[in-house]
C-alpha cells in the first residue's frame, strides 16, 4: 500500500514535471515539432500512468483516503485543466470526509 502511495506521487511529480518541460520548450526562438511531440507523447504517458496508479490505489482501499482524492483533484484543475472532474474529486472527498466523521 505505501509503495503505491510512493508511485502515486511520483508519478503526479512526473507528470507535473513532463508538463512545464513541455511548455518550456514554446519559449525558445524556434520550435521542434518532432520533439515538441515527443514531450507530449511523455505527457500522455504520465497521464496514463497517473490515472493506473490511482485507480489501483481505489481498488484496494478499504478505508477510503481523503487525500487521495484531493491530490487527484488538484491534478485534474491544475495540471489537466479540468475543472468538472477537480469538482467530481473534491465531492468525493467531501464525502469521505463526512463519512469518517460519523465513524
Amino acid at each position: 500500500m505505501n509503495q503505491l502511495y510512493k508511485e502515486f506521487n511520483l508519478s503526479i511529480e512526473a507528470l507535473s514535471g513532463s508538463v512545464a518541460y513541455f511548455w518550456k520548450s514554446f519559449e525558445a526562438p524556434t520550435i521542434d515539432a518532432t520533439i515538441t511531440y515527443h514531450r507530449g507523447t511523455q505527457i500522455a504517458t504520465n497521464i496514463v500512468n497517473v490515472f493506473k496508479v490511482f485507480n489501483e490505489l481505489d481498488a484496494l482501499k478499504i478505508t477510503k483516503d481523503y487525500q487521495m482524492y484531493f491530490q487527484f483533484a488538484i491534478v485534474q484543475l491544475h495540471i489537466l485543466n479540468d475543472p468538472v472532474a477537480y469538482e467530481l474529486y473534491i465531492g468525493k472527498m467531501k464525502s469521505i470526509l463526512e463519512i469518517n466523521k460519523v465513524f
